[in-house]
């Protein structure tokens, strides 16, 4: 009896030093051991202008959901990555962290572009701007900003 107890305490130790472990990974570090990281949803935040499009809460998070479905995103080590459009495209990407808190996609390039994140061991989102152009009229687009949920 008292070596299953030793064995017990053992578990015990060995379970909550593995937890602590995934508690202590970097930012970088979960962005790479999440990759592949595929879209799950989009909350919007707010309207920044409708164009006249009167559309709802429900119907723009509903349109941008559609447009977003299947797109995946992946960090790597070497601070590269890939981006998969929902209709398969893929593109290349350069990536770090900044000393304020944002992702930087294409560090020190001519487009570089900051984007405020945030992400927990299996979720990951980007709060960002998207449009909506009106069907009968392309040009004329409705604006909206929210976070798009990654897992």
């Amino acid at each position: 009896m008292k070596n299953f107890k030793y064995i017990l305490f053992a578990l015990v130790i060995i379970i909550l030093s593995c937890e602590s472990d995934d508690d202590n990974l970097s930012t970088e570090e979960l962005l790479i051991q999440g990759s592949p990281w595929i879209f799950d949803r989009y909350e919007l935040s707010y309207i920044i202008n409708d164009s006249g499009l009167n559309l709802s809460q429900s119907e723009i998070e509903s349109i941008t959901n559609a447009k977003n479905a299947g797109a995946r995103i992946s960090f790597k080590s070497d601070f590269t990555g890939w981006g998969q459009s929902p209709t398969g495209t893929y593109s290349s990407f350069e990536w770090l962290i900044t000393n304020n808190g944002k992702l930087d996609f294409n560090p020190g390039g001519a487009s570089s572009e900051f984007v405020t994140f945030g992400i927990t061991g299996d979720e990951l989102f980007f709060e960002g701007e998207d449009q909506i152009p009106d069907p009968n009229q392309p040009l004329i687009k409705l604006f909206h900003y929210g976070k798009f949920f990654y897992k």
